[in-house]
């Protein structure tokens, strides 16, 4: 119970805790409550843990309140312990059961679990139930991010109008950069002026310099900014600026990771233009980069994947798993 209470506390103070230290804790407790507590760190921290737990539900009058909050834990930590027989025994758990309390909470995991094994449409319906049965909480802001996630950016706005008209405000700065990948610079510009006076120092100095990129109509208004906003007029000014134009500017970048982030933006233009040659370049600067964050190198191993099975490359594809 001591320990339960600990873990709570590193919760609530955001402390850190490496990601072996929470393996060894769990493996030396049992003691479902503290449990909880560390899954729940797990999440709040993006790490994957293994724990000897178990995301059941049994007869509701034997099912514990800290049993049910840790199949809430363990299915957003774990998303493929949430398989058929899962769903099927959690929805005959809600149906026969008074423990609609944190039934809500359970199906959203459950749906988070479905996205991620792939089960999209299923995953988006579920989520979408909860949001029109509870439109004051986040569940539209979630199939907005879920929906950017997908590419799917008019959707996106949709879903994120709709959090915002219900009070959630902090989402402002994702409908704002949803309406400029669309191309609404009007829409976006009227936002990110309202986020500037808002009074939150990061987000208005994003929505400064969003407004600057939005006003920019030559390349030469950029050559001397910091790599951020090299990178932002390169993934929004393409359709104005001719591509080799931004090509040279990527090339300008001094950040790493920032520069493999344009090049990774100018791979996408020159694939959705068609031009190989052009694509398979910036691949090649791709290579050429020493790079620190893995879920940039991910992006990378993704797009060389995708250069791979759309140039029909057998031995490129032979080294992947990827799917198109």
């Amino acid at each position: 119970m001591a320990g339960a209470n600990v873990y709570a506390l590193l919760r609530q103070q955001g402390l850190e805790v490496r990601e072996d230290t929470l393996a060894t804790l769990l493996a030396n407790t049992s003691y479902l409550p503290a449990v909880n507590n560390l899954v729940t760190l797990a999440n709040e921290k993006g790490r994957k843990i293994q724990d000897q737990g178990v995301a059941v539900f049994k007869t509701p009058t034997k099912t514990t309140i800290d049993q049910v909050i840790y199949n809430y834990n363990k299915t957003l930590n774990d998303p493929k312990v949430a398989d058929s027989a899962y769903f099927s025994q959690m929805t005959w758990f809600y149906d026969s059961s008074d423990v609609i309390w944190f039934e809500d909470q359970v199906r959203y995991a459950g749906a988070l679990a479905e996205f991620k094994q792939g089960n999209v449409a299923v995953a988006m319906q579920s989520i979408n139930k909860l949001a029109l049965q509870n439109p004051e909480h986040e569940y539209f802001s979630t199939l907005g991010k879920l929906a950017v996630s997908l590419g799917a950016w008019e959707l996106a706005i949709d879903y994120f109008k709709s959090s915002f008209q219900n009070g959630q405000l902090h989402i402002a700065p994702q409908l704002a950069f949803a309406y400029m990948e669309v191309g609404q610079a009007d829409k976006a510009e009227f936002l990110w002026q309202q986020i500037q006076t808002a009074g939150d120092t990061v987000n208005a100095r994003i929505a400064s310099q969003m407004i600057r990129i939005i006003h920019m109509k030559i390349i030469d208004e950029v050559l001397f900014a910091d790599a951020s906003e090299k990178l932002a007029f390169i993934k929004y000014k393409y359709s104005e600026i001719p591509i080799e134009k931004l090509e040279a500017l990527a090339l300008s970048i001094d950040n790493q990771n920032i520069k493999a982030l344009a090049f990774l933006q100018l791979f996408n233009r020159y694939v959705e233009l068609g031009d190989m040659p052009a694509a398979a370049r910036s691949l090649v600067q791709l290579g050429d980069l020493n790079l620190g964050e893995e879920a940039i190198v991910a992006e990378i191993d993704a797009a060389q994947c995708r250069y791979a099975y759309l140039t029909n490359d057998a031995d490129l594809m032979s080294q992947s798993s990827w799917e198109p």
